[in-house]
C-alpha cells in the first residue's frame, strides 16, 4: 500500500572505518575528506551506494570515530584511545542509529569532565552524577534510533518531516 521497498540486507551488516570511507570517497569523487572528523551528507549517501553495489547491503556500520569528538561521558576504545567506542548505522544514505559505550569508571569520567569540557565536578549538574558513578556503575552503553528516518527511507519519502506526526520547522515550534 505504501510502496515500501524491502531493504537489501545480508545476514551480517558490513562495517567500515571512518578513515576508510574518507579514503574511498576521496579516490572516487576527487573531493578531499581524508582527516575529517565526521562524514559529510554526500559521503553518507555515497558509502551507502558503495555498500549496496559492492557489499550487497543497503546498510553499513561506521566505526572508529575520533575520540576528540566524543562527549565526556563516552568511553574510548580499549587499547586504541584515539577512537571513541562508537558506531553509526547508515541506511540508504542517511544515519539511522548512533550508539556508544559510556564511561563507567569514576576517575576517568571525572578527568574527562574536567579536561574535555572544563566542567566543575562540584557543580549541581555533575555532582550527583559523579556520586552515582563513584558508588559503582557497571559497563553500559546506548543508542538512539531515528524511527522517522527509518520510515522515510523504507517508504521512499522525500523528507523526514513527511514521516513525523508533528514536524518542527521555522514556522512550527509547537504541536
Amino acid at each position: 500500500m505504501w510502496g515500501a521497498v524491502k531493504p537489501v540486507l545480508p545476514k551480517e551488516i558490513p562495517s567500515m572505518t571512518m578513515a576508510d570511507i574518507h579514503e574511498k570517497y576521496t579516490a572516487a569523487t576527487g573531493t578531499k575528506t581524508v582527516g575529517e572528523k565526521d562524514l559529510r551528507p554526500d559521503e553518507e549517501r555515497w558509502i551507502c551506494e558503495y555498500a549496496r553495489d559492492n557489499l550487497g547491503s543497503e546498510a553499513i556500520f561506521v566505526t572508529d570515530w575520533p575520540a576528540s569528538e566524543m562527549r565526556f561521558y563516552h568511553k574510548a576504545q580499549a587499547g586504541r584511545p584515539q577512537f571513541a567506542d562508537r558506531i553509526d548505522l547508515l541506511f540508504r544514505g542517511l544515519e539511522m542509529v548512533t550508539g556508544s559505550m559510556r564511561e563507567n569508571r569514576h576517575d576517568i569520567v571525572r578527568k574527562q569532565l574536567i579536561d574535555m569540557v572544563g566542567g566543575d565536578p562540584e557543580a549541581p549538574g555533575f555532582k550527583y552524577f559523579l556520586m552515582a558513578m563513584q558508588a559503582g556503575m557497571p559497563p553500559h552503553g546506548g543508542f538512539g534510533m531515528g524511527l522517522e528516518r527509518i520510515t522515510a527511507k523504507m517508504i521512499g519519502l522525500n523528507n523526514i518531516k513527511e514521516a513525523s506526526l508533528f514536524p518542527r520547522d521555522i514556522n512550527r515550534l509547537a504541536p
